[in-house]
């Protein structure tokens, strides 16, 4: 042991070496853990420590020796704690995979004992409904069981869940058993509550039946004692029997009070039926509760065509006994059933929310809307009157129509995508559900427009056949221009009393500009009652057509009707030319002022363009075969003629294109044209004559190119004696005749001036013809020239006398 006292000094990891030595424990059980964490620092000091205070040689010694011992010790602590932490590992990682192993299997027993205890209170309440479902067929079979109460529609949906839970588990033991059982039970439910709902429309039917006795029962006693009333004041006036009985029944029936029965009353009579057929609905996935549904609607099929059948046919009825029917039926007739059928919808959706019948209720609308197509049909076929059917054609297309929801799918989607972008999607159904209502009436509507074109296109067909094809015109109706005369006198007799009234009030210093006579409108409006009858006619039926047709329909007709329009004016002025009292050229204005008449009216219509295209089959060379065969230039077999036949005659398609308003063009240029050849022909008949005569005989031979001066007077005087004699008076008589002729005929200056420029400029052209023959033929004698031009007209004294002679534009006719 060291021999001083310096050991009190030691660092504390000496202190437990020294306590080991001193209770003799060796260094292999001194406890590793205790030193692991102060060794590696505590060493350094220590050794330091020795080196200090190491005085003696024992020291050093002992020093040496303990060095040793804990370098030892600290190999031991090391391969302690290697081991320790061995024996830690292996120690965590078995109790954790035990522990796991433990917390897996206590789980899974957690939950199959969950499931066992689930499936006992499924099996369980599985038994219950045996002894509950015993119980609800023995209360259906004695009609003990009340359909509006809780347990009846409790026990249905746990006969529903258990009907299909069997029908997903057929493979159970005795599945098709209960299965028989479960849904025999069902049709019993279902067989109660269909007696129940078929029932209680019975009652209802019966209710109204009854409720329309006592109605009926009120206005057959109003009517007698009307009756009794009439009968005794036609005794004291002595009036007859037949008038006094001759009561309009309408005006006792209150079509309000029948109204309020068949559907505000109904409304509230089928309240009771509502939760019943709601909660019917919320299984209508399934087959059985869907053929209850139908056979439900059925049902309120049946009464509400026994309750509104007959009520809306009286309506029809007395529309179709008053007058102006089919204008009446197609304001009144249609309002009524737009009317209906929105109520109508109203009470199916109040029972019926869920829309599972739809198509069943369109069924039903559709037989009601019947009633007005069958009255709209039997007026449509017994009615002649374009313009009725116009009429009424316009009044369902552009009223009634407009105003049915959903009858334009364009706005309806607009409105149901503003609503949404608002987020009112409550609207957006009511729109929906508005829209749905109306679509069977919307197709009825629809269908009747179409029957009424049908119905103007055949009666329009036949009005142009009769009326303007096959017109034959009346003597009066030919009256041209005595007609036209007569409308020229009224004109400037009341133009001559408004000047009168005109310088009286400037007389008086006033000035009245709402006069009774507008001058320059009061030809126009007249001059249309002198038309020939089928121009008239002709822009009628145009006009109705416009507004009922559609655009190829109507353009083949109009097409039709002016071609035969056409043909009329010509076969009238060939009438008219054959009078004895009026000339070609009364017959050609007349030609011209109904084409022009024609073509102007033809304007306001410039949406249409009256081109109808037709294709049509050329058989004309189907003869070539037939006579190469007779020619011999084919075998003598059935065989090679048929196939000369089909080869060398195939027929040809033609597409060919009719312009009607070309036509008319054509037509009056061509009649224009004709006009001032006839005219040229009045004036100058002789002198073209003439003319045509010494182009082919003087100036053919040369020996008359220098006439000798015999020959130059012989001509002279010919030309002198033709001038005097017969071109002078027919020019003066005719010009006489054909500005007054054109004043009564050509409404429009303009028109006039266009006209009688023509004749103008054609008697020009004759006269020039003559002028350029004199000059050519007098060259050699100036003296006879001049003389002779002196004695005739120069081309600007013809040309004076035309202008003079030309149609005044009177204020009156313009």
């Amino acid at each position: 042991e060291p021999e001083d006292d310096s050991t009190s000094e030691l660092p504390f990891i000496l202190e437990k070496v020294y306590e080991c030595i001193e209770k003799e424990k060796s260094p292999e059980e001194i406890d590793p853990s205790f030193y692991s964490e102060k060794l590696n620092t505590e060493n350094d000091k220590a050794y330091d420590f020795y080196n200090e205070s190491a005085s003696n040689k024992n020291q050093r010694l002992l020093f040496q020796h303990y060095k040793t011992q804990i370098l030892n010790i600290k190999q031991l602590m090391e391969k302690s704690e290697e081991l320790m932490n061995d024996i830690n590992d292996l120690y965590t990682n078995e109790e954790v995979k035990q522990s796991k192993d433990i917390y897996a299997n206590s789980k899974e027993s957690q939950t199959k004992l969950k499931q066992y205890k689930s499936l006992d209170d499924f099996i369980t309440n599985q038994l219950l409904y045996f002894q509950d479902f015993s119980e609800f067929s023995y209360k259906i079979q004695t009609n003990d069981c009340n359909i509006k109460s809780k347990y009846f529609s409790d026990t249905m949906d746990k006969l529903d869940s258990c009907i299909a839970f069997i029908s997903k588990h057929l493979y159970y033991k005795e599945a098709q058993t209960h299965l028989i059982k479960y849904k025999t039970i069902q049709g019993k439910a279902l067989s109660h509550l269909r007696d129940y709902i078929i029932s209680h429309f019975r009652t209802l039917g019966d209710k109204y039946v009854a409720e329309q006795k006592v109605y009926n029962a009120k206005i057959q006693k109003s009517l007698e004692e009307a009756i009794t009333k009439r009968l005794e004041k036609a005794k004291e006036t002595g009036q007859s029997v037949e008038e006094a009985i001759n009561i309009d029944v309408s005006q006792y029936e209150n079509l309000e009070d029948q109204m309020s029965l068949l559907y505000m009353q109904f409304h509230s009579d089928i309240q009771p039926l509502c939760s019943v057929i709601h909660e019917i609905e919320k299984r209508g996935h399934i087959p059985e509760y869907k053929i209850f549904l139908q056979d439900a609607f059925e049902a309120y099929q049946s009464l509400r065509l026994k309750m509104i059948y007959p009520v809306l046919e009286k309506q029809i009825n007395q529309i179709l006994k008053g007058d102006f029917v089919l204008e009446n039926l197609s304001r009144g007739g249609a309002s009524l059933f737009m009317q209906s059928c929105l109520q109508e919808y109203q009470i199916y959706s109040h029972l019926f929310q869920l829309n599972l019948v739809k198509s069943d209720f369109r069924k039903l609308q559709e037989i009601v809307c019947s009633i007005l197509y069958e009255g709209f049909r039997m007026i449509i076929v017994s009615e002649n009157n374009l313009s009725t059917l116009s009429q009424a054609v316009s009044i369902l297309h552009n009223e009634i129509i407009p105003i049915i929801p959903g009858s334009s799918i364009e706005n309806t989607a607009a409105s149901s995508a503003e609503l949404e972008e608002d987020g009112d999607h409550n609207d957006t159904k009511l729109i929906n559900d508005r829209a749905e209502a109306f679509v069977p009436f919307d197709m009825v509507l629809r269908k009747i427009i179409k029957d009424i074109q049908e119905r103007v296109i055949f009666r329009s067909s036949i009005y142009i056949t009769e009326h303007i094809q096959n017109f034959n015109p009346k003597p009066e109706d030919l009256q041209y221009p005595e007609k036209l005369e007569d409308l020229f006198n009224i004109v400037v007799k009341q133009n001559q009393d408004y000047d009168d009234s005109v310088s009286q009030i400037s007389s008086v210093g006033t000035a009245n500009t709402e006069m009774t006579f507008i001058k320059n409108s009061n030809f126009g409006k007249l001059y249309d009652k002198f038309w020939y009858p089928t121009l008239s006619r002709t822009l009628n039926i145009i006009s109705i057509l416009y507004e009922v047709l559609s655009k190829p329909v109507f353009e083949g007709l109009a097409q039709e009707s002016l071609t035969h329009c056409m043909n009329s004016f010509i076969r009238a002025s060939i009438k008219i030319d054959e009078r004895s009292n009026t000339s070609v050229v009364d017959a050609e204005l007349f030609l011209i002022v109904h084409l022009l008449a024609l073509r102007l009216e033809l304007n306001t219509f410039d949406t249409f363009e009256f081109i109808t295209k037709e294709v049509s089959v050329d058989f004309s060379h189907i003869g070539e075969g037939i006579r190469r065969f007779l020619r011999g230039h084919s075998s003598f077999s059935m065989r090679s003629l048929v196939f000369d036949i089909m080869s060398q005659s195939q027929p040809r398609i033609i597409h060919s294109e009719i312009d009607s308003k070309q036509n008319i063009e054509n037509k009056i240029k061509e009649v224009h044209a004709e006009f001032v050849l006839n005219v040229t022909r009045l004036c100058f008949d002789d002198l073209m004559v003439y003319l045509k005569k010494i182009q082919s005989y003087y100036l053919s031979n040369q020996e008359h190119a220098n006439p000798t001066n015999e020959k130059m007077d012989e001509v002279k005087k010919e030309l002198l004696d033709l001038f005097k004699e017969r071109i002078e008076p027919n020019l003066s008589s005719t010009l006489s005749e054909l500005s007054p002729k054109l004043m009564i005929y050509v409404q429009y200056p303009q028109t006039r001036n266009e006209l009688y420029d023509g004749v103008k400029q054609a008697l020009l052209n004759v006269w020039n013809q003559l002028l350029s023959f004199i000059d050519a033929y007098f060259k050699n004698s100036p003296q006879n020239y001049e003389s002779l031009i002196k004695l005739i007209w120069s081309k600007e004294s013809l040309s004076n006398i035309l202008e003079a002679s030309a149609p005044k534009n009177i204020t009156s006719l313009e």
